[in-house]
Formats: C-alpha cells, structure tokens, sequence
C-alpha cells in the first residue's frame, strides 16, 4: 500500500511538471498580433494644432491656453499647442512649421506625424481667429475616416479603393479586392490569433473626394481627380500600413501579402517600426472603443496592456516609431522603404515614390532578417516542446507500468486467497 501511495504521488508531481512545460512554450508566445498593437496609441503619433501669435506670451498663459485646446480633444489623436512667433524654433516640428509661417503669417496650423503640415484654412476654411477655441471640428468630420475606423474596429481591417475616371480600370481593382478578401477569410483560421470578421472593402468615389481633403491630406494625397484607381489598407485604429497602390498594383496577392503581416504574431521578428503606419485624423469614440475591445478580446486603453504593447513595440522596432510610407511620399530625400515590408508586384509598375515593385511572384514577402533576441526566443520554445514531449512519453510509460504492476498484484492476492481456501 505504501508503495502504490509513494507511485501515486511521484506519478502527481510529474503530471503537474509536464502540464507546466507543455504550457511553457504557448506563455512564452506573443499574446498579441500585429492588428491589436495597432489599436495601442503612442504619443509621437498625435497630429498637433499650433496656434502661433505675433504676441509674446507668458509662460503661465501658454500653459493654461494648451490646456484648454487639449480638453476639446481628449478622445482624438490631436493635441494642440500655442507658440509665439519668436518661439517657433522650441516646437515640436520647426522644420515643417516655420517655412509655413514665413509663408503665411501667424495663424492656426496642422502638422501631421508624417513630417508635412498645412494652415488650418487650406484644409477646412477655417481661420480660427485669436480664440484658444478654433473651429476646428472640420478636422474631425470627415465620413470617409469615421467609416474606415468602423470597419477597421469590428473586423480584420479595410481596404480603401479610392476610384480613378476609368471604369475599365475600376471594375478590375473591385474584382481584386473581392478575390483577396476571399482569400484572407480562407486563410483566417490559420493566422496565430483568432480575427473575428474578415476584411471590408470601402469605397471612395470621385465626386466625394474634394468633401474628404483632410483624411486625403492625412495620407499625403490631394482632391485632384486620377484615371487610375488608387488602394490603400488600413487596420487598428484607422492606421494607414503599406504602400499606396495604383493600377495594375491593385491585386489579391498584394493585398493578401498585407494582411498577412497584420494578422502576424507581433513578436516574429518583424520590424514593427514601419507597422505602425500612418494614422489617420480622427475622433475616437467611446462606441467605437467598445467595438474595439469586443473584437479584441481585450480594453486596448488598460494601462497595464498599453505598458506591455509599447515595451514590444519599442522592443522590435528597428526604426522611427510612426516613420511611414505617407512620409516617404514627399520627395526624393525621403528615407527608404525597409526591407521588411511587403513587396509589390505590378505587371507596369509605375516609377514613383513610395511604391515598389518586385520581381518576386505574387504573394512572396520580401525577406527580413529576424528581430535580435527573436531566434533565441524560438529556439528556446522548441526545446521546452520536445522536452514537453518527451516528459508525456514518460508518463504514458509510467502510467503503463503501473497499471501492469497492480493487475500483477491483485492477481497475487486472488492466488494466494484461493490456496489459503484450499
């Protein structure tokens, strides 16, 4: 009896060491992808309002003026801040904010994270006076961003097909983009992550575009009319990721290759520098909040969660944080697209900046060398799986040799009780 107590025990022990390894390697794996980083905010990615005066102002009164314009938008990724003219060069972006200054006088301006700025007026027609309270909700009404943040809160992301004046052209990018959602809500269930609702198509029509010049102005674009159709993706909370795509760039192996790297586990090496993207100017809204962490699975405003996502983010990001391909549409001095991204594939690929084109066949990432620390990270779940392995084979063994060593025993007993009878 006491040895079948001390088998018993020993065989308890290993159960809860093997249950321990066998869970080891999943604890180890990144709890998040890609898309639920994008709904994490980081402060460097806020567009700002500046309101520059020709007055010099005290420090307390540019203080309790900041603090007014950034009580309007507490649930918004814009963040106001009033400079004096003579101060220009203490601002966040002098680089981007005193040519427009020089150019247009003291006034209210809208510097994007992107590195590119414009005056309030030229983007809504609101000067916005000398009052710390502009007009500014022009900003933050654009129907186009508040539909692509929708999409993009309760399902795997949007694409935005934004029509050109050829409908040949047009009918082809729909057909595409139709055949690469087919093929993402195929592929879902293979993704690392649950992603509860496959991606939605968003369309912007020609005659809506010069109604939507902010969120064009957002993406680097203007209202002026294309023949091609253009496409851009967007996940997380209305971010912007990957080159903008035109024409015959428009495919399902493109397009899929993107999502690919949303739905991709976010600590697999990636640089997530470029991931980010660029976020479009919005109001983010306690409803779409809500649809947010319903989809996720977990409140992205958790001050424990966002202390963990930023920590990976600045972990594997090889890059600016919030650098992205909008930025690298300016000018030829732009910085280069990273070997990470996805590489495009046109069959007349365009020469133009911030789209690449690709000898690789479709659907063929570019290749990236692992984040450091990511291989280490692998290789040491791979052990701990087969050690896991190995340990269950043990106990399948234990258990075998138990069972036999007490039908051994119970036989012993019924043998002797019958020779004791006789």
């Amino acid at each position: 009896m006491h040895r079948n107590l001390a088998l018993s025990l020993r065989l308890v022990q290993l159960f809860a060491l093997g249950g321990g390894l066998i869970a080891l390697p999943t604890a180890l794996a990144c709890r998040y992808n890609v898309r639920d980083l994008g709904f994490i905010e980081v402060d460097s990615e806020d567009y700002q309002l500046v309101h520059v005066t020709s007055d010099a102002m005290e420090p307390g009164e540019i203080a309790r003026s900041q603090s007014r314009l950034e009580e309007q938008w507490v649930d918004t990724n814009l963040a106001g801040e009033v400079v004096s003219l003579d101060d220009l060069a203490g601002t966040a972006h002098p680089e981007v904010l005193a040519p427009l200054v020089d150019r247009e006088g003291p006034g209210w301006y809208v510097l994007s994270p992107d590195g590119f700025g414009a005056g309030l007026s030229s983007l809504t027609g609101e000067s916005g006076g000398k009052e710390d309270s502009p007009g500014t909700e022009g900003l933050l009404k654009s129907a186009l961003t508040s539909e692509l943040a929708a999409v993009c809160a309760r399902s795997f992301g949007a694409i935005l097909l934004m029509e050109g004046s050829d409908e040949v052209e047009n009918d082809k990018a729909r057909a595409e983009i139709e055949a690469a959602i087919a093929d993402i809500r195929q592929g879902m269930p293979d993704l690392p992550k649950t992603v509860v609702a496959p991606p939605e198509r968003v369309v912007l029509s020609g005659d809506r575009r010069s109604a939507e010049r902010v969120a064009l102005w957002s993406l680097g674009l203007s209202t002026e009319d294309q023949e091609l159709p253009r496409a851009a993706v967007f996940y997380g909370r209305a971010r912007w990721i990957g080159p903008l795509m035109e024409g015959p760039q428009i495919s399902r192996g493109n397009l899929a290759r993107l999502f690919s790297v949303i739905g991709a586990d976010c600590e697999c090496g990636m640089d997530l520098a470029w991931t980010r993207g660029t976020p479009l100017l919005l109001r983010w809204t306690d409803e779409l909040h809500a649809t947010a962490a319903k989809s996720l699975g977990f409140d992205p405003a958790s001050p424990m969660i966002r202390a963990e996502a930023l920590r990976i983010i600045s972990r594997y990001s090889r890059g600016e944080v919030g650098a992205s391909y909008a930025t690298r549409m300016q000018g030829a001095e732009a910085p280069s697209v990273p070997p990470t991204k996805p590489a495009l594939v046109a069959e007349n690929s365009p020469d133009r900046p911030g789209v690449v084109a690709s000898s690789e066949p479709p659907g063929v990432p570019a290749a990236s060398p692992p984040a450091r620390g990511a291989g280490g990270r692998i290789l040491l779940i791979l052990v701990l799986s087969a050690l896991a392995l190995l340990l269950a084979a043990m106990l399948v063994l234990l258990l075998v040799f138990h069972r036999v060593g007490r039908r051994r025993e119970l036989a012993a007993r019924q043998a002797h009780s019958r020779r004791g009878k006789a």
